[in-house]
């Protein structure tokens, strides 16, 4: 059974096929701006399967292979699996990952690492990935690795624009790990 959500839960009126497909913008919407002249986000138009692990840095920690290996693939089972509709923490409106001390949900502690994964139908050319993290990030596209700032460096705003060869759906996954201290995480895709 693929854990990859194929429905979406839309906030800015994406839709999605019954048979799985990636959410795309519906007919009259498929500008690249938002109603207030901003670029969308292609990552919040659907649902991220979210797969959280206990541990950060060290023996028990993401980078030894404990969660997942450095391709994007697990090596051991989550201790929690959600479903996350945007990747920004942390918010608010989030069930565990509130502040960036806090534990990102029930189960994990606030030493982890995590999986985002989405289908995602992007156009081809130049692509913006923006993002912010505190520790760790690594991010493919469909199997290529398109951002590996895996060590904590700082927490600023980073922008790495990437071609995507062809138009179609893609996986896109988002490796994520906290060793200690604060976290903190948001990637947007804008083209």
């Amino acid at each position: 059974v693929d854990p990859i959500p194929t429905t979406p839960a839309p906030s800015d009126g994406a839709t999605s096929t019954a048979d799985g497909a990636a959410p795309t913008l519906p007919p009259g919407d498929d500008d690249e701006e938002d109603d207030e002249g901003e670029p969308r986000d292609r990552l919040a138009r659907g649902m991220f399967a979210a797969e959280w692990w206990e541990g950060g840095k060290g023996p028990k920690g993401c980078d030894t292979g404990r969660a997942f290996d450095a391709d994007g693939g697990i090596t051991a089972t989550p201790a929690v699996t959600t479903q996350e509709p945007l990747l920004l923490f942390p918010r608010a409106d989030h069930a565990g990952w509130q502040h960036i001390f806090a534990s990102p949900v029930p189960g994990v502690g606030p030493d982890f690492c995590a999986r985002f994964r989405q289908r995602v139908r992007l156009p081809a050319g130049e692509l913006r990935f923006v993002y912010r993290k505190d520790d760790g990030l690594r991010l493919f596209l469909g199997d290529r690795l398109v951002v590996d700032d895996w060590e904590y460096v700082d927490d600023n705003e980073h922008t790495v624009t990437v071609t995507n060869p062809t138009a179609g759906e893609v996986l896109v996954t988002v490796l994520f790990r906290d060793t200690s201290g604060g976290a903190t995480l948001y990637v947007k895709l804008l083209r």
